[in-house]
């Protein structure tokens, strides 16, 4: 569908929910808005203090390029300040069902709420509007905030701040990570920060190899191209890359917006791991983010269940919060409770696949995941 094209359906569809809104008695003003073609849309998500990289434009727009979803983001807007924010993508998938996802493959999206607006009845217009597009349930993902009962999922979120300077932030790392630093570069590991298309592809060949030994699918190539083409060209992130003898050993990519940069993806070559190269990305992207003026690195989030990475991110001198997952059944028209974790069979499967296999696993399964 041309750009043209799909401004008129996306205005038509906005223009329907204003139109449907106005019947209602609800006091809040609500429009269903596409990010990616609304002007000045991340200037606007900015005047919001609980603004991430996932509320941007430019992550929507990673979105609808690679997976084709549909943005649904509700908001209230008056004088170019945005009072509330739930930001949407509709996931049609013939295997998982049509759904709305605030969003696919963040790590947390609040809703941005200003204290003036009631969330519940903003919250029952979004219901009304799921209803009516045939959604099977919603989906939220909080950073901490407890604005239901009944978390589907619940995370751990690492935060490190940044306000101290480079000494501050260094004072607090774990000692042996100091020594696992002085040992990288003694072995000479060298560290490159770049923001170039083939620094994403040397990530993406580390990525499959870490996917594997998780058990997991690589996401498709072209999600990594695309977060090159709206962020990484745009100066909204960038990636460390360490290598040894030549070859890549460690590669992290973080987004950066406003203030704020979030470490988002991190892979490393299994055979390399006494180089410590590991450590030494994620050391040069924190003080690459203290060295632009950012406030906060985040590490993103942990399952409770992984206590190891919980740890890893601990030594850095992070502090943790919550983060709540909620998915609302419409059919059921209650909060659906979480359940446990296990490993599934499909994590050892992946583990023995080859490689061109499992990436074409993944290109054709994580659409339907959102």
């Amino acid at each position: 569908m041309n750009d043209s094209l799909h401004m008129l359906n996306t205005l038509q569809s906005e223009n329907r929910w204003r139109n449907d809104a106005s019947e209602r008695t609800s006091p809040i003003q609500l429009s269903a808005i596409n990010p990616a073609i609304y002007p000045d849309w991340n200037e606007l998500v900015m005047t919001a203090p609980d603004y991430t990289l996932f509320h941007s434009s430019n992550w929507a727009q990673v979105l609808i390029d690679t997976y084709g979803y549909r943005p649904c983001y509700f908001a209230n807007v008056e004088r170019h300040h945005l009072n509330a924010l739930l930001p949407l993508m509709e996931v049609k998938s013939a295997l998982t069902g049509v759904r709305g996802s605030a969003l696919p493959f963040a790590d947390y999206c609040q809703p941005i709420i200003n204290s003036d607006i009631n969330f519940q009845l903003m919250f029952d217009e979004v219901l009304a509007y799921g209803v009516r597009y045939g959604w099977k349930h919603i989906e939220i993902k909080g950073r901490g905030e407890a604005n239901f009962d009944y978390p589907s999922e619940t995370f751990i979120r690492h935060v490190l701040a940044l306000s101290g300077g480079e000494e501050a932030v260094a004072s607090g790392l774990r000692s042996n990570y100091r020594r696992k630093l002085k040992s990288a570069r003694k072995q000479n590991v060298q560290v490159e920060i770049l923001q170039t298309e083939a620094a994403m592809e040397t990530y993406y060949d580390l990525h499959c190899l870490t996917r594997k030994r998780h058990g997991l699918p690589p996401q498709p190539i072209q999600f990594f191209r695309n977060i090159h083409r709206h962020l990484m060209s745009k100066d909204f992130g960038y990636i460390v890359t360490a290598t040894y003898k030549g070859r890549p050993a460690a590669s992290v990519v973080c987004f950066r917006f406003g203030e704020k940069v979030i470490y988002k993806f991190g892979a490393s070559n299994p055979g390399l791991m006494k180089t410590n190269a590991n450590f030494l990305v994620m050391w040069h992207a924190i003080k690459h983010a203290i060295d632009n003026n950012c406030t906060e690195f985040c590490f993103g989030r942990t399952e409770q269940t992984n206590v190891g990475l919980q740890q890893f991110k601990d030594g850095w001198g992070a502090s943790q919060e919550t983060a709540n997952y909620y998915k609302y059944d419409l059919r059921k028209n209650a909060f659906s409770r979480g359940k446990k974790e296990t490993e599934k069979p499909g994590n050892i499967i992946f583990r023995m696949l080859p490689m061109a296999v499992s990436r074409l696993t993944g290109s054709i399964l994580y659409r339907h995941m959102g």
